[in-house]
């Protein structure tokens, strides 16, 4: 998925460096449009974009493609949890093929993604002795949307190709997401 989206939907897509990353694009001769960073309420750190708005032709010479910036990473990972997170809500990333679309997380899953990246795996990485004590509905729930949005990401968003998949991967995804 991080590789599909590093190919940036076939869209002339520009992403300036600020960390409100604000993004432009345009595809075909449609007017050039931007996205912004916006913040999901409840979250500290999850955000995601808003809606496409018609914006003037960005100035090349002081905005750079979103290739660049996702090849040449200042963080040194490809693209952030975040980012990918925003990413994968937002429709021109999501476009790439023709029958792509994105996945739907709701603010309250973003709220629960969040607590599940920032406190949960960050004790379990940091954490010893491996004990860790929280409510197991919560777990639960956090495990119900990851399995849900990887089986939307895989299975239903249009942008992983079947072929590169396992034969037995949407039944096992499903008998998981059945237990939970």
């Amino acid at each position: 998925m991080i590789e599909t989206l590093r190919g940036a939907a076939n869209l002339d897509l520009i992403e300036s460096k600020d960390p409100q990353r604000v993004v432009k694009f345009q595809h075909g001769n449609s007017p050039w449009k931007e996205m912004h960073k916006i913040s999901v309420p409840g979250c500290r750190v999850a955000w995601r974009y808003s809606k496409p708005q018609v914006c003037d032709e960005p100035s090349f010479s002081n905005d750079r493609k979103i290739e660049d910036i996702i090849d040449q990473p200042s963080s040194g990972s490809l693209i952030s949890f975040w980012d990918a997170l925003a990413m994968i809500q937002t429709t021109p990333f999501m476009r790439r093929y023709v029958h792509s679309k994105p996945v739907h997380v709701s603010d309250n899953d973003m709220k629960i993604l969040e607590w599940l990246h920032l406190n949960i795996k960050k004790e379990f990485d940091e954490f010893m002795p491996k004990l860790y004590s929280t409510s197991v509905p919560d777990l639960l729930r956090a495990s119900s949307i990851c399995v849900r949005l990887s089986k939307e990401l895989l299975f239903e968003s249009g942008l992983v190709l079947r072929a590169f998949l396992p034969d037995d991967l949407e039944m096992l995804i499903i008998s998981v997401e059945a237990k939970i």
